[in-house]
């Protein structure tokens, strides 16, 4: 009996640990993109709900080797914290440029060659309904189109995968017109 109730008690903590942990960086490799899945992976909740939304602040074209500002907005009424991960990929799925980002807010997690640009800890917090994270990306020096995948969680802060909510985005990008 006693054996029984530990494991019980194991299973209920095991989500509530695993939610701690998701608040300092998501798994790698869950923008959504080339078949990657998303947030709801670990988040139980709607994806995209209307009432929400996910918003990315990119340039339209890029210039190869120059640097942009790139915004990331999650908005729901319900949000209490929140989260996000985007990559910039070619058209194989290849690492497009490189991040330049302030590590007291935005990290970076490689996998496979590919940045993840995600929140940590302390970039978490909810301001009214929204949370805006911003941080550089030096674009490539070859000039091909580009995908940004982006995935983000607007969740209720109650310590549990319930209940959240999580929206996905996809962006082409394609390199400035050729000037001569």
């Amino acid at each position: 009996m006693l054996l029984a109730l530990s494991g019980a008690l194991l299973t209920v903590s095991a989500p509530l640990a695993l939610h701690d942990v998701l608040r300092d960086a998501p798994p790698p490799a869950h923008t959504g993109g080339f078949g990657e899945p998303t947030c709801l992976t670990c988040h139980f909740g709607d994806a995209n709900d209307p009432r929400g939304s996910l918003d990315i602040s990119a340039p339209a074209h890029y210039t190869p080797g120059e640097t942009y500002t790139i915004r990331i907005r999650v908005r729901h009424p319900e949000l209490m914290a929140g989260g996000f991960q985007i990559a910039i990929r070619d058209a194989d799925g290849l690492q497009a440029g490189r991040f330049v980002v302030d590590t007291t807010k935005i990290g970076v997690t490689k996998l496979n060659d590919v940045s993840y640009v995600h929140h940590v800890r302390a970039s978490t917090a909810a301001t009214g309904d929204s949370i805006v994270w911003t941080f550089d990306w030096i674009a490539p020096d070859r000039a091909d189109a580009l995908m940004i995948h982006a995935a983000a969680n607007a969740a209720n802060d109650d310590a549990s995968p319930l209940g959240d909510y999580v929206y996905t985005s996809e962006m082409r990008v394609p390199a400035a017109a050729s000037r001569q």
